[in-house]
Parts: structure tokens; sequence; C-alpha cells
């Protein structure tokens, strides 16, 4: 996972549904990742967390992954590691090492807007 979130840039085009996940759908994700986490180490394997398709694409010179399939678990994701990220309470948290938020919205700006207060722990803010 540390891969992932690193310096590749997401993005989720306008003609995808907005962000749909309730409590049970992110329960269930955080659950399977407890699960695997919580087995032997000799025995784990690589953990499944579904599918991400994406199409290479330039935008302003860069180049940023379209988002096809896989923004809901994308989006929770970087919400979880952003709140993880915040949370100094947590031994070892070394997320900063390698977490960057590297997720944005086409055509959602309140969006991008509400995952960078996230992600930077500004949870208070007002207006936008």
């Amino acid at each position: 996972m540390k891969e992932f979130f690193g310096e590749d840039k997401y993005v989720i085009p306008i003609y995808q549904r907005n962000y749909a996940w309730s409590e049970p759908e992110i329960t269930q994700l955080i659950q399977d990742i407890e699960d695997f986490s919580n087995t032997n180490t000799n025995t784990r394997q690589n953990y499944y967390i579904g599918t991400l398709v994406v199409y290479e694409r330039k935008k302003t010179n860069n180049t940023v992954y379209e988002t096809i399939d896989g923004q809901q678990r994308l989006t929770t994701l970087t919400i979880l590691l952003s709140a993880i990220k915040n949370n100094r309470n947590i031994p070892n948290n070394n997320i900063d090492d390698w977490f960057k938020l590297n997720l944005e919205f086409d055509s959602r700006e309140i969006s991008t807007y509400t995952l960078r207060a996230i992600y930077g722990n500004r949870l208070d803010c007002k207006s936008y």
C-alpha cells in the first residue's frame, strides 16, 4: 500500500458517481484489513483489497491516473489513512514518511477541499 499512496496522482473524473459508502461498507473494509493484519505472518499471503482500474492521462504536463473503477475504496482508504496520520497517540506512527495526499476530484472542488482538510487535520474549517 505504501507504493500506492506515494508520488503518483489519482483523479476522480466527473462521470464517476459521488462518494456513496456509508458505515456498513467502511466497517467491512476496516474489518477485512484488521482480519488480514491479525493473521499469522508466517502464513500470510498478499491481501486483495479490490480492483483499481485507471486510465493514464496528461494533465498540465503531469501524468495523472483517472480512476475508472475503485473510487469508493480509494477515497475511503485516503480518509482512513489521513485519520491515522493525524492520530499522534498511535505508537510508531511513521505514516508521514510514505503517505501523501494524491487524490483529487476533477469537477468537485468541495470534495478535493474536504480531503485536503481531513489530510491536514483541519476539520474545524467552516468555509470553503
